[in-house]
């Protein structure tokens, strides 16, 4: 993989991330107005599975970055 193709995946997934962040934010002020138990359960599965999203991306992201040359690191 050229560092060209590193560099555009990295952006890729910085574009995912941020959009992932907004979800999350979105989630936990819906979130926030819940009462039912049922409803915190859910919502709290939701976050739990965004934030696992989350990490996936930043691994990927750093080995992106590992593997970019380092002039461009």
């Amino acid at each position: 993989m050229n560092s060209t193709m590193s560099s555009e995946r990295y952006e890729v997934l910085q574009d995912d991330l941020d959009a992932l962040l907004e979800r999350i934010e979105a989630s936990l002020t819906w979130l926030l107005k819940k009462n039912s138990p049922n409803e915190l359960q859910s919502g709290l599965a939701r976050c739990q599975r965004q934030l696992d999203e989350g990490r996936s991306f930043l691994t990927e992201m750093e080995r992106e970055a590992r593997s970019a040359p380092l002039q461009f690191r």
